[in-house]
């Protein structure tokens, strides 16, 4: 009877994290997805609003919180990353998507609002947005960042811009500038620095495209995903195009999660169970205590995923710990031997 109990534990902690990482998502995971086409003082982009229109709609739908914004001034776009922050302070994951005109001067990328004109020296730092405040916000408010920019259109504000400072247009460069990610943080470019991306004919730019093709495959991570988009760019593109990525991520991300494994025998918990853990603000106390008399170490693991900085995640690691240099040894009852008592002494008597 407590093998057949300890069996409906381990399915219904295991289903728990399952459930949970699909309910939670939408509240941990945070995404800002911008784009700008209907550029008023420079021709339009064909398709940087659809691009982000598609993306948007792909993150809602495997859970994320989506901010989605196009054709933005810059107000607009100002408003729009404030809003994305005060999401941040209560998220895990955030993800900047943006399509659109940007640039790079004195080695800086900027991100181009649809009013900007760029006419004049001063018009850099009040028409447009930097990239690295955005990185730095989100890098300040949250654990894991993805930033996913396909901002290296060729950009006729640039010429307008370079004419306006005049001797130091030297400082203007094509495409956008290496800009190197902190801790947690994954910036991944439509194409390599330095370099300009092609808008595409269809709906969607070739970059786009392919995210939209690869960024839900269930248990690929986000490593394994940018691969598969730069081989299929490269491809559409005769290797005029290569996305190119700089990250320094501490763990593993997915955007979608592989199911984990539940024991083939286990019983499979009712939604109402399962339902019933998730609303329990009770809920590590009554995980750990299901888990910590265990000798199972992926019990513990469990625990951790689903809490890494609970109030028992210290204990959790020494018991994993333990188990891993000491495995226990399992007695069935039915082998277990009593104790066979001492013969006891006879004492003897001489006779004289």
């Amino acid at each position: 009877m407590r093998s057949f109990i300890s069996q409906i534990v381990i399915a219904i902690i295991f289903s728990f994290l399952l459930f949970t990482t699909n309910v939670a998502s939408a509240a941990e995971r945070v995404a800002l997805v911008i784009g700008n086409s209907a550029y008023e003082h420079t021709e339009p982009l064909k398709n940087a609003k659809s691009d982000a229109q598609d993306i948007a709609a792909k993150l809602r739908g495997i859970g994320f919180k989506v901010i989605e914004a196009t054709d933005l001034a810059k107000p607009a776009m100002d408003d729009a990353i404030k809003s994305f922050a005060e999401a941040l302070e209560h998220s895990k994951v955030g993800i900047f998507f943006y399509a659109g005109h940007g640039l790079q001067v004195n080695g800086a990328n900027y991100l181009v609002p649809a009013d900007a004109k760029l006419t004049t020296a001063v018009a850099l730092e009040f028409e447009t947005v930097r990239m690295d405040l955005i990185q730095r916000t989100m890098e300040r408010l949250t654990e894991t960042n993805i930033l996913i920019v396909d901002a290296c259109r060729n950009n006729p504000l640039s010429r307008s811009l370079a004419r306006a400072m005049g001797t130091r247009s030297m400082q203007i460069g094509r495409g956008l500038a290496r800009q190197e990610s902190g801790v947690g943080t994954l910036i991944a470019y439509s194409t390599q620095p330095d370099n300009v991306a092609l808008d595409g004919e269809d709906r969607n730019s070739p970059f786009a495209e392919a995210m939209l093709k690869f960024i839900d495959a269930k248990g690929q991570d986000i490593s394994s995903i940018l691969i598969s988009v730069r081989n299929d760019v490269m491809r559409k593109t005769q290797n005029k195009q290569i996305p190119w990525e700089h990250s320094s991520l501490s763990e593993r991300f997915y955007f979608v999660p592989p199911t984990p494994v539940i024991a083939s025998d286990a019983p499979i918990p009712s939604p109402a169970i399962v339902t019933r853990l998730s609303d329990d603000p009770r809920l590590e106390l009554e995980l750990w205590g299901a888990v910590k008399d265990s000798q199972s170490i992926p019990m513990f693991q469990a625990y951790l995923q689903r809490f890494p900085q609970g109030t028992f995640s210290g204990l959790a690691a020494l018991r994993i710990a333990a188990l891993e240099i000491k495995p226990p040894t399992l007695v069935r009852p039915e082998d277990a031997k009593p104790a066979v008592p001492p013969a006891p002494t006879r004492s003897v008597m001489r006779q004289t």
